[in-house]
């Protein structure tokens, strides 16, 4: 039996992505005079990767940190959205998050602790994952222990800022891709509207994989592969 109706929800699936570094990103050898690791000024890459994820798993981060951040608030911490957007600036998109943070802007307290915002890093934890997966990829490295110590002997990064980066980029929620859903913007549409939707639909799980290309004016020629885990 046919449906009448299908019901439309919009949704926003944010996929943190790790640079996939050029090849002459790094330098081949330390310089002679090396006083203190150098990070490069500039990293130029060839790609992005997002890590493994399932639409509900990434929707389950999203409503556990959305949840967390609405305790925190219940109890009277004020900083809690503000903490909230610096690590998950998409977050911005939920009405709630909104409606809060501009009630909390019209009661002029200060929203952020003292000192240094979350987050702000010299170098990006995803950046280095993605410098490090670079190493063993290319057999510079046999796994990312020894790519820390081959980052410390070209003078690029500490062994240990080197580990403890690569690290945080796996465990930190900024990090984690997010699915957040709008039920308040579902719309009835028509079953022919419907079935007009789901025939343009491609199931990753029929193909194992799905390329589009697309042109982006500054980037050129661009591919997005989607692939099943």
């Amino acid at each position: 039996m046919k449906p009448r109706a299908y019901e439309l929800t919009p949704f926003r699936l944010v996929l943190p992505g790790v640079p996939i570094p050029a090849c002459t990103a790094l330098p081949e050898a330390a310089p002679i005079e090396l006083t203190a690791s150098r990070w490069p000024a500039e990293v130029p890459i060839v790609g992005l990767h997002t890590v493994p994820t399932s639409c509900e798993r990434a929707q389950q981060q999203a409503n556990e940190l959305l949840e967390r951040a609405r305790r925190r608030l219940r109890g009277g911490d004020r900083f809690a959205l503000v903490e909230l957007l610096d690590d998950n600036p998409e977050f911005i998109a939920v009405s709630w998050v909104r409606e809060e943070l501009g009630r909390l802007v019209d009661g002029g307290l200060s929203l952020r602790k003292p000192g240094r915002p979350r987050g702000r890093y010299r170098v990006s934890p995803l950046m280095v994952a993605g410098v490090v997966e670079h190493l063993v990829a290319t057999k510079k490295a046999t796994n990312p222990e020894q790519a820390f110590g081959k980052l410390e002997a070209l003078g690029v990064l500490s062994y240990e800022f080197a580990k403890e980066a690569f690290y945080r980029a796996r465990r930190e929620s900024r990090c984690a891709p997010v699915l957040m859903m709008f039920p308040e913007l579902s719309r009835l549409i028509s079953r022919e509207a419907g079935e007009e939707i789901l025939a343009r639909t491609v199931m990753l799980h029929e193909h194992g994989k799905v390329s589009y290309m697309g042109h982006d004016p500054a980037l050129g020629s661009i591919e997005l592969t989607v692939s099943e885990c």
